[in-house]
């Protein structure tokens, strides 16, 4: 912090007092924050005070307010007094009258006059019954009129033996508070008056004689002054304010609103240099702008570090970072805008300084930061330095294999003129100097170039950022190349080739295989080199002048006579198709094959061959390609074996692990392996290879054409089964090509018969009176390619075929039988082949039959429910069928068993022509009401019906199934009613006992008492009531006899955490036998408040049995007590 910035407190009186207390008051200023309420609603903040005190000089005190004194005005004025009565009555009171009628003048109201008082004065005092503060109060106090009553005697306080310096003592804390009371109060108007000043230049932005670097100026020394005490907030906002005006004025000037001071902004730049944080440099800067001669970088540079520093107030290194390539981009942007003229390189030149300069600010950072989280913060920094030191090189004729020219070496001497020296730092190169060795060096230009780039990417690895990373490499691996150091450029060549392959990115694909083409011919690489160039002429992407320029490479390498060989992946040759045609009177094959050329122009061969291999179902060279190339990349499997070692010279022993194949973990694999070849070629011959299975067919002295070549060429006594084209082997002079080929599959047929494997389609079965989706695979070795036709010998099943691979057939699969039973059936299906001959063997039709499964769609339960004397049937209906819904009509419940019980079920189902859905994973629910005239002691046997058909659309047809089922029921009825309710609460607390009926008169054994409210007088003392359990048998309606209807039967009152029970919780119930109905009572006391269910009670015959589900009916199982906290 600068000492001009502080804010200004002059001291008046006595000089001596105040120097011998003046370092204690500094430090107790900024010693703790302060909070600050500011005006305009604005959040209370909390800020740092500091002053910088200086004499009291009447000639310097403002005249009126000026909003360019923002920090060269004094905030306050101190008045020191430190004598006797008779000292101050002599000498100080007229020099106190002077200070005070010179700031009343002026209606100054920030003053305060500190009065000392010694411990040997207090005494004095007490005699004279006056004192020094006594008398300034009363002369001075009636005539400071501009503060409020209550606030008349703030301007002057006792300051008790200020000797001590003990900055918390009583009475150092007095007048520090009331010196930062008076210098808040002092801030809060001068801010108030500054920003409104502010606000009135900013409006006259459309005048003739405005000047953004005036307003500037004015906005930000109150930056500045947020700086000063801390709120670095608030200063941050000021400059960006600050940048985002400038910046629309650029933009406005550009298209066509012009403004005449923007004009020099446009001039020829003297100088590029970059961002710098040196005081120094932007005290310089800030001098151009007040004088209003800045150029734009100038201005930009400052404004930025002055964020910049901020920032690292702040802490924030991560903004810091990402303003900074915003920065870069937009100063760039807006030189080309203002067309800014500068020579070429000057902008790279400020780019390279800005950069340099950021990056060891970030380094501050560096130490408590972790290493990932600051290479995020810098990778991008590091980015931009090296795109703009390659672009420095090229310009400058730095470039390896390249020496600069006359006009490359003006540049040079151009863009340094344009750099200062800076100073350094750190006893370490500045980023000007950095700058100026590698523009005069080619050497040092190369070093640094390379240092920079591992380093960029270096730093993107690590933060996973690993394509931007292999693309530098791809830069770095050029410039490699260009140095004659192709063993450096291979790996990053390789990397960046693995990542354009898989993510498809072509262009650079190809790229990459001419660069490393001509890097492994500098190593001498011939097989490798062949490769590369064979990649890039066969590839449809690249350019034809490329492609014939490497089909130009191979030729030329062919008649070098240096053999080579090399293996490829369908690169130069692809298979299309292998068809065979028989000869039966010379007992020989003929095969067809196609074949796509992928070079630009024709090619003269010596021998084109064939490797024909048995064909494995599923298999293909792909597949054993990717295996064997995942193979490589992989460690081979570690031999361990115990050893044993008994000569210690202690006589322990040692044993441990001992690794047996060293050498096959240690051994390079060779990334070129050719795999099995084809050896001992003769033209038209077949020649066994190293398996007794292979064949080779071969053609001598012929020509490929870019594009579709036919071949033929003749198998004797081939033998019969499947095969396929494993290898495809070109020899050209010196060169000999294998490409691996996929598919070329051809077959001679056997006996082995068809076969057809039926697989499930979405759903793991096969459903009735659905369409269901089906799969037949079929394998065969005497089949012609054509897939075989599916029929069914029943008249109740549809088929539909369609084919999906040449082994693959899907077909639809709806059995159409209406009448549909819970049991399955076993459907049979028909396929039919037509056979290939072989040879002279006749074709023939070969049937094969599969039987298929088919269940019923859906699936039921049954339930009986109770309303007191009345029974309901519930039939809930289930899919099975997954995503298809499934519409369903006309439900159906009969009884089938004939019996007198008179049974009789009433749909409760709405209107018949009802239509539902049934959805997936979910259910429907039908209920019947049960009305019958006597005792059913036993099942029911009742049928079940619906229709139902798969819901396709919102169109339904009247091909509907039936379904039925035979449903057994189990039905119990009513004997006894239970009923439970709050009868009444103990006297010793009153209760308020409340029920909610229905409309009709409630009875003790009604069903509509629904709840009861307990209010006690206080919720402190006790509250009991009485639970009343009353049973009523159901005689009257259904007359039994019998163990269950006994006159005594066991009750048994369950715990229940919200009451507490008094008295027996067992005990017998004996009806009354004249009225079949029977009480009994418990006291209860609630233990929480709110809506309560009642105790549980659970009622057993006289054979200690529970009753049976339904026979018991609690008319109270839903009904609630409120427990109310509340006085009544």
């Amino acid at each position: 912090m600068a000492t001009d910035d502080r804010p200004l407190i002059t001291c008046a009186g006595n000089q001596s007092l105040f120097a011998s207390v003046h370092p204690h008051i500094v430090d107790a200023l900024a010693l703790q924050k302060t909070e600050w309420q500011r005006s305009y609603g604005r959040p209370v903040r909390k800020v740092r005070l500091c002053g910088h005190f200086v004499p009291f000089d009447v000639h310097q005190l403002p005249r009126k307010f000026d909003e360019n004194r923002l920090l060269k005005d004094p905030v306050l004025h101190l008045y020191w007094i430190d004598c006797d009565i008779e000292t101050y009555k002599r000498k100080v009171h007229d020099d106190l009258f002077m200070w005070w009628s010179a700031l009343r003048a002026l209606s100054i109201p920030d003053w305060l006059i500190i009065v000392v008082e010694h411990e040997e004065n207090k005494v004095k005092n007490k005699i004279l019954r006056t004192s020094v503060f006594d008398k300034v109060k009363s002369e001075f106090g009636s005539r400071s009129s501009n503060s409020p009553k209550k606030d008349n005697f703030k301007w002057c306080i006792i300051f008790s033996d200020p000797t001590r310096n003990d900055l918390k003592s009583e009475a150092w804390t007095s007048v520090i508070s009331r010196v930062k009371e008076l210098m808040l109060a002092s801030f809060s108007r001068t801010i108030s008056k500054f920003e409104d000043a502010m606000r009135l230049e900013r409006e006259r932005r459309i005048q003739p004689d405005w000047t953004f670097a005036k307003y500037f100026m004015l906005q930000e020394s109150l930056a500045k002054f947020y700086n000063v005490i801390e709120l670095y907030e608030d200063a941050l906002v000021q400059y960006d304010e600050l940048d985002a005006l400038f910046a629309q004025f650029v933009v406005n000037h550009s298209v066509g609103d012009k403004a005449d001071w923007l004009l020099p902004y446009g001039e020829l730049a003297s100088g590029w240099e970059g961002v710098s944080m040196s005081t120094d440099v932007n005290l310089y800067r800030r001098m151009l702008i007040s004088e209003g001669k800045p150029s734009l970088l100038d201005l930009r540079n400052y404004m930025f570090s002055s964020q910049c520093d901020l920032l690292i107030q702040l802490e924030r290194p991560s903004e810091l970072t990402d303003r900074s390539l915003k920065f870069i981009h937009n100063t760039i942007h807006e030189l080309r805008l203002l067309e800014v003229d500068m020579p070429p390189g000057a902008v790279s030149c400020w780019v390279f300084l800005t950069c340099k300069e950021l990056l060891s600010v970030c380094e501050t950072f560096k130490e408590y930061l972790d290493i990932e989280i600051y290479s995020i913060y810098t990778s991008h920094l590091w980015t931009c330095l090296q795109s703009v030191t390659y672009k420095l090189g090229c310009l400058c004729g730095l470039m390896p294999g390249s020496s600069p020219t006359s006009q490359e070496l003006h540049s040079v001497v151009q863009l340094i003129s344009g750099i200062s020296n800076g100073s350094n730092y750190n006893n370490a190169l500045t980023p000007q100097h950095r700058l100026k060795r590698v523009l005069s060096s080619s050497q040092e230009f190369c070093s640094y170039y390379v240092e920079l780039t591992e380093m960029t990417i270096c730093t993107l690895k690590y933060i996973k950022h690993t394509r931007m990373a292999k693309v530098l490499g791809l830069q770095l691996a050029k410039f490699y190349m260009a140095s004659k150091k192709p063993q450096q450029a291979e790996p990053f060549l390789l990397s960046c080739l693995q990542l354009f392959t898989n993510d498809q990115w072509t262009s650079l694909e190809v790229d990459t295989w001419n660069q490393l083409a001509l890097c492994e011919q500098m190593m001498g690489h011939s097989s490798a080199y062949v490769r590369a160039s064979l990649k890039v002429a066969s590839h449809s992407r690249a350019s034809s002048d490329l492609r014939v320029s490497c089909m130009q490479r191979i030729t030329d390498f062919a008649l070098s006579n240096k053999e080579v060989v090399v293996v490829v992946e369908d690169c130069a040759l692809s298979l299309l198709s292998v068809s065979v045609q028989n000869d039966s009177q010379s007992n020989a094959a003929t095969l067809q094959v196609q074949v796509e050329f992928k070079l630009p122009v024709s090619l003269e061969y010596d021998t084109l061959s064939l490797l024909i291999k048995p064909h494995v179902p599923g298999e293909t060279n792909s597949d054993k390609s990717k295996s064997s190339q995942k193979g490589r990349s992989s460690f081979a499997a570690v031999q361990l074996a115990p050893f044993y070692d008994r000569k210690q010279e202690d006589g322990s022993v040692s044993v441990g692990l001992d690794c047996v194949n060293p050498h096959s973990l240690l051994t390079h694999k060779d990334s070129h392996n050719t795999g099995h070849m084809i050896r001992n070629l003769s033209k038209n011959k077949v020649e066994q290879t190293d398996s007794e299975q292979e064949m080779v067919a071969s053609i001598c002295s012929g020509s490929l054409n870019p594009g579709r070549n036919k071949l033929t060429f003749l198998l004797q006594e081939p033998r019969m089964g499947e095969f396929r084209v494993h290898q495809i082997r070109l020899q050209k002079s010196s060169i000999d090509l294998y490409s691996n080929v996929p598919g070329g599959a051809f077959s001679i047929r056997t006996s082995t018969p068809p076969k057809v494997k039926v697989e499930f389609g979405d759903q793991p079965i096969c459903f009735l009176g659905m369409t269901n989706s089906l799969t037949a695979q079929v394998s065969s070795e005497d089949v012609d390619g054509k897939l075989p036709s599916v029929t069914s010998s029943q008249a109740d099943v549809s088929v539909h075929s369609s084919t999906e691979s040449p082994t693959t057939l899907r077909f639809q699969f709806q059995p159409t039988t209406k009448s549909i039973t819970p049991s399955s059936q076993l459907l049979p299906v028909k396929f039919s082949f037509e056979s290939t001959p072989h040879y002279t063997l006749p074709a023939e039709t070969l049937l094969i039959s599969q039987t298929i499964e088919c269940c019923c769609p859906i699936e039921i339960s049954s339930k009986v429910y109770t309303a007191r004397e009345q029974k309901f049937i519930q039939i809930a209906v289930f899919s099975l069928v997954e995503g298809q819904d499934i519409s369903i009509r006309h439900p159906s419940l009969e009884v089938t068993q004939q019996s007198d019980c008179g049974l009789e079920f009433t749909s409760l189902n709405g209107p018949d022509n009802a239509l539902w859905t049934l959805k997936q994973s979910s259910q429907l629910s039908f209920l019947w009401r049960l009305k019958t005239d006597a005792v059913i002691t036993d099942s029911v046997k009742c049928s079940f019906s619906l229709q139902f058909q798969e819901k396709m659309d919102e169109t339904l047809t009247d091909d509907f199934y039936t379904f039925s089922t035979e449903v057994s029921i189990d039905i119990v009825l009513t004997q006894f009613i239970m009923t439970r309710y709050i009868k009444s609460g103990i006297p010793m607390s009153p209760l308020s006992i409340s029920r909610q009926t229905s409309t009709e008169q409630a009875s003790p054994f009604s069903p509509d008492t629904l709840s009861s409210e307990l209010k006690p007088n206080t919720w402190q003392a006790l509250c009991e009531c009485e639970m009343v359990v009353e049973l009523k048998s159901c005689t009257d309606l259904q007359p039994y006899e019998g163990e269950g209807h006994s006159q005594q039967m066991s009750y048994e009152i369950r715990s229940d955490p919200n009451w507490a029970i008094s008295g027996s919780k067992h005990g017998l119930l004996e009806l009354d036998s004249h009225t079949l109905c029977s009480t009994i009572s418990v006291r209860l006391m609630p233990l929480t408040n709110g809506f309560l269910c009642m105790p549980e009670v659970k009622l057993r015959n006289a054979n200690d049995e529970e009753f049976l589900p339904g026979q018991v009916y609690d008319n109270s199982k839903l009904s609630q007590v409120f427990i109310s906290n509340n006085e009544s």
